[in-house]
């Protein structure tokens, strides 16, 4: 009789850990450690550096010359090259001494034009990172008094002052500039790293050089920021190098796995796949449900899920473990099914609702940010574009995400584009207009033209435009002149 009880709560534990999670949960090892079984994704084999590369995935990195030469040259670090993977690496130890190293001082907010123009490195983030996350990222308890409540950006500066060689590091938050010192990077070794990468971003060494007439960009504030009164002063804009470049045309479809369904399943459902039923609508949708979960895809690639129970806790929890679910969640499925493009953090939203939390991610292909239309009046992103990921999580588990799974490429045509900055045309004043960043992006369409039959592919808006974002983070897109 025991055996027969034993075996009937491991047959009743097990069902309860199917029909509970999109993403299995093994009993065994989950009733031991917690009693809320199958109410959150599976974390395997994840690390904190895991985690990192999603979370701290930087949306920019730029090096300054700081002048060196006549006016200040600003470079763009592209995604594909081992300088960025090593920036990179370097910022994820700044951030722990961020936290854990008591700051200098605090400087006012309307000093970080001139500061960007000094010779440094800028890394940017799409998003401000909160101190909570940074801090759990680092595997600390806390941060020191008076750290930065989160980092938006992060400008790395070798400086010599009374006789002492330091790596500076300023933080930018919303309202204020944070300066610390680092008490670990060595300021020869940056400035090796600085200097050599001039050297090739300005095409003047190495068989890796970019070519001589390269484009080199300057910020607002060194242009004319008095002009631009409202625009962000380290604005990017191109003032030099060749009169037009070269652009390809973007294309995207659903991934293969999605068009043809054939790992798709196992892919999204993992092991618990059979507890789901699975139809397939008029439409040409598939629906796969089971008695907590319903996942749709779209023909177009478009999948979203939602946990079917309507009743939420009113506490939705800490915010690093909602963020924590909602990373696995992506992981379990970007590194499977897309490889083309880099997944960046591009939003966090706390007081949407009172049981989660909302994070948004998305997409950069090469260096260029991709944006999908969906012919709204405003989605996440405002004006009518919304992000590649919108997924909503408490502490316990995902409760909903919306998900473009696009595969992004490059046609092998090309044509050539004005990209100086007094090239774009809004149709209004740029003096006008308040603006936090202009970068040259891509827009997916999801409403294709009419007679087309719903699915990703070569529609339109597929040659690059100019992505104008306001202070509120809504985009206005444009399109670049050919030359």
């Amino acid at each position: 009789m025991v055996t027969l009880l034993i075996a009937s709560i491991f047959q009743v534990g097990v069902l309860w850990s199917v029909n509970n999670e999109g993403f299995t949960i093994p009993f065994i090892t989950g009733a031991a450690s917690n009693p809320e079984i199958g109410a959150r994704p599976y974390r395997q084999e994840v690390e904190l550096s895991d985690f990192s590369s999603v979370i701290l995935n930087p949306y920019r990195v730029t090096i300054s010359d700081g002048g060196q030469y006549t006016q200040v040259v600003h470079y763009l670090v592209s995604r594909k090259t081992e300088l960025f993977s090593v920036i990179n690496a370097r910022c994820r130890a700044f951030f722990d001494e961020i936290i854990s190293i008591e700051a200098e001082t605090e400087i006012p907010i309307d000093k970080w034009g001139d500061l960007v123009s000094e010779r440094g490195v800028l890394v940017e983030y799409r998003t401000a990172i909160p101190q909570e996350i940074v801090v759990w990222l680092s595997g600390r308890n806390g941060a020191v008094p008076g750290a930065p409540a989160a980092i938006s950006k992060l400008l790395i500066i070798p400086e010599e002052h009374a006789g002492r060689q330091t790596i500076c590091l300023y933080v930018l938050t919303d309202d204020s500039i944070v300066k610390l010192v680092s008490e670990t990077a060595s300021y020869y070794e940056i400035q090796k790293i600085i200097n050599d990468n001039i050297l090739i971003l300005s095409g003047q060494g190495g068989p890796d050089a970019a070519p001589p007439d390269a484009v080199r960009f300057m910020t607002i504030n060194e242009v004319g920021g008095g002009i631009f009164q409202n625009f962000s002063p380290d604005v990017f804009c191109v003032v030099d190098g060749p009169a037009t470049n070269a652009f390809r045309r973007i294309k995207y479809a659903a991934p293969a796995d999605v068009r043809d369904k054939s790992e798709l399943e196992s892919i999204i459902l993992t092991t618990d796949m059979y507890s789901y039923s699975r139809s397939v609508e008029y439409s040409g949708d598939m629906v796969f449900k089971n008695i907590t979960n319903i996942y749709r895809l779209y023909s177009g690639g478009l999948m979203e899920y939602n946990y079917l129970p309507m009743v939420q806790p009113a506490d939705k929890g800490g915010m690093t473990k909602a963020l924590e679910h909602a990373v696995i969640y992506i992981m379990n499925i970007e590194r499977q099914l897309l490889g083309s493009a880099d997944l960046i953090l591009s939003g966090i939203y706390v007081n949407e609702s009172d049981s989660t939390y909302r994070f948004t991610f998305d997409y950069i292909l090469d260096d260029f940010p991709v944006y999908f239309y969906a012919n709204q009046t405003g989605g996440p992103a405002g004006g009518g574009y919304t992000d590649a990921i919108s997924i909503h999580t408490n502490a316990n588990r995902v409760v909903s995400c919306r998900w473009m799974l696009v595969d992004l490429f490059f046609a092998s045509e090309s044509r050539q584009f004005h990209i100086y900055f007094d090239r774009i045309d809004v149709g209004r004043s740029l003096t006008k207009m308040a603006v936090s960043d202009i970068a040259i992006a891509y827009v997916v369409n999801l409403t294709p033209p009419e007679g087309l039959d719903g699915g990703f592919g070569e529609i339109y808006n597929e040659w690059p435009v100019w992505a104008i974002t306001s202070p509120d983070g809504v985009v206005e897109t444009v399109g670049l002149s050919e030359g």
